[in-house]
């Protein structure tokens, strides 16, 4: 028979253990590590890198060969021009001097059509130092990028609340739980999944260096230019005649001004080394998108005062 004490604990204890279940219970971890993990597998959906900018450029010792190209120069037209000069000395008792004149230029226009280029070959370019600033790279996503297995070291998760939004206990009564340092051999998990990771900010690299580069002989398209304008003036040649207490003398100076239509090159084959390549201040914009770890496994995991 029970007494009275216990049936009016009976009758309290059902209405309680009711009102205590239905108040939401969060769980709080300071700390969890673990001191090493794996994962069977990690795939990427998507990485969507955008915009690259770098800072600056530099390419040092570069050096390319230039062999078998063919050039065409079209719709050539040339304006020679003949400079004329007249130099002159004196020399009579105290009396002397000297002198330079300019007689003007004589002109003669000539249109030369189509010019054939001989063979262009071993031409060597050696280029001490290239420099670039402020620029923008557009990088095309990268689509189911597969990275395997993976392991880790070194896991720690601090100030962990589960859930967040807190939960329920039914059918168990509990007022307040603390347990200190708990210790786990092992935990597993069958997979775990990222629908999309984007840092707050990019990811910048201060500077890189990259060793010698070498490009070997590689056939480039057709390469045409627009129109350009090109002089060359060879050394004046001329007579002089000397009198004595005179002389004169002429010179001519020939300049050749040309205006090419445009350039057009083929049968282009090129190779190259650069001694070294240096980056400075590249930021880059990083968005992961669907990231699957299939089999996550944690070794030795260790929790420090969880709290209910």
């Amino acid at each position: 028979m029970a007494t009275a004490a216990q049936e009016l604990a009976a009758h309290i204890q059902g209405p309680l253990a009711t009102a205590l279940n239905a108040v939401a219970r969060q769980i709080n971890i300071a700390q969890i590590a673990a001191q090493m993990g794996t994962v069977g597998h990690v795939t990427v959906g998507q990485v969507a890198v955008g915009n690259v900018s770098i800072g600056t450029l530099t390419l040092s010792n570069t050096s390319a060969t230039l062999e078998s190209a063919q050039a065409v120069l079209q719709n050539v037209a040339m304006n020679l021009e003949l400079q004329f000069t007249l130099t002159w000395s004196y020399n009579v008792l105290w009396w002397s001097g000297s002198g330079t004149d300019n007689l003007g230029s004589l002109w003669f226009q000539m249109n030369l059509g189509n010019v054939q280029v001989p063979s262009l070959a071993n031409i060597e370019l050696n280029i001490p130092k290239i420099s670039a600033q402020n620029l923008t790279v557009q990088v095309p996503p990268v689509s189911n990028l597969d990275l395997g297995a993976a392991s880790f070291s070194a896991l720690a998760l601090t100030n962990t609340t589960a859930p967040s939004a807190g939960f329920s206990l039914n059918g168990l009564t509990l007022g307040a739980l603390s347990l200190t340092q708990l210790g786990v051999p092992a935990a597993s998990s069958q997979q775990a999944t990222i629908g999309d990771f984007k840092p707050a900010q990019p990811v910048v690299v201060p500077a890189a260096n990259l060793g010698q580069v070498a490009i070997g002989a590689t056939s480039i398209p057709d390469i045409s230019s627009g129109g350009f304008n090109l002089d060359a003036q060879t050394s004046s040649r001329g007579i002089n005649a000397n009198f004595g207490i005179f002389s004169i003398g002429i010179a001519v100076t020939p300049i050749a001004h040309m205006n090419v239509g445009a350039m057009h090159l083929s049968n282009v084959n090129l190779s190259a080394s650069v001694g070294g390549a240096t980056i400075n201040d590249v930021h880059i914009p990083l968005e992961l998108h669907n990231v699957l770890l299939n089999t996550l496994k944690l070794s030795n995991v260790s929790i420090d005062t969880v709290k209910l």
